[in-house]
């Protein structure tokens, strides 16, 4: 099983490879924003990078914020 970092890179990368897969960067955000208090950050960040999707990483981070300030 993967972990919810792992997946969410998987995720990542599939919407890299064809943008036209919305749901795959929409399942991303939903395992970012339940995950998001027990995710290792910087582990996140180190393969986000190698893997050529830390712009997409920092724009699910973005979105997560957003969603909890339109919550709140």
């Amino acid at each position: 099983m993967n972990s919810p970092e792992d997946a969410i890179l998987n995720k990542l990368r599939w919407y890299k490879i064809s943008p036209v897969l919305d749901r795959q960067l929409q399942d991303a955000l939903e395992v970012y924003e339940i995950q998001e208090p027990d995710l290792d950050q910087a582990y996140l960040d180190r393969w986000a990078n190698r893997l050529g999707v830390a712009d997409l990483l920092a724009r699910i981070r973005s979105e997560a914020i957003l969603s909890v300030k339109a919550s709140n």
